[in-house]
């Protein structure tokens, strides 16, 4: 694996400004945390909401609100394609499979508290696999919330008309067809950074 630049603090901040203060660039200040969503990690990603904005083009909430983009800010937009892979579908598809199972095994053995809780969980989880699948897809996905009906109807289900949402929602998921290189573009990657770094550093 190459070794990775980084970014000095003084500098991040000046990569992408938006109107929400929003700054990509620290999506790259630190590389474990940035390697966890090269591995397509749905929770580091969930986790940085701001960061995932660049692949986000969903209007009013992705890259059509920044109000300035730094040159290197636009590198990062103009190859963020690097940094997907098919790893996404067993990542964001493995993290929604688990919970389903465990649902699945238990029935609709659960206290109110619990059953609400489960409601949350199985919104999470299929708001994730339809981002997946939308990444494989398409290389971009959309953060804001359009289904929120459909997703908020899952609570009043019971829980064996959830497991079978869920598994029809794993067979379009498995059937989503994919452009997406098997690994980032790892050397790509760290080329466009030691650039970045060397400079606007």
């Amino acid at each position: 694996m190459p070794r990775f630049a980084s970014f000095p603090s003084s500098s991040t901040g000046r990569l992408v400004r938006s109107s929400a203060t929003l700054w990509t660039a620290i999506f790259w200040q630190k590389m474990e945390e940035g390697l966890a969503r090269l591995r397509a990690d749905p929770v580091a990603w969930q986790e940085y909401q701001d960061e995932i904005a660049l692949w986000d083009t969903t209007s009013g909430d992705g890259l059509e609100e920044y109000e300035i983009i730094h040159p290197a800010g636009q590198m990062l937009i103009d190859n963020r394609s690097m940094f997907l892979s098919t790893t996404i579908s067993k990542s964001f598809g493995g993290y929604a499979r688990a919970p389903a199972q465990r649902l699945k095994n238990r029935g609709d053995s659960f206290s109110s508290d619990t059953r609400n809780r489960t409601a949350k969980h199985a919104r999470h989880c299929f708001r994730l696999m339809r981002q997946g699948a939308e990444l494989l897809q398409t290389g971009t996905m959309s953060l804001r919330v359009t289904n929120r009906e459909e997703l908020f109807s899952l609570g009043e289900m019971p829980v064996d008309q959830i497991v079978e949402r869920f598994e029809d929602e794993f067979a379009r998921f498995d059937a989503v067809e994919t452009s997406l290189l098997d690994d980032p573009d790892l050397v790509g990657i760290n080329r466009m950074l030691l650039e970045i770094r060397e400079t606007y550093g």
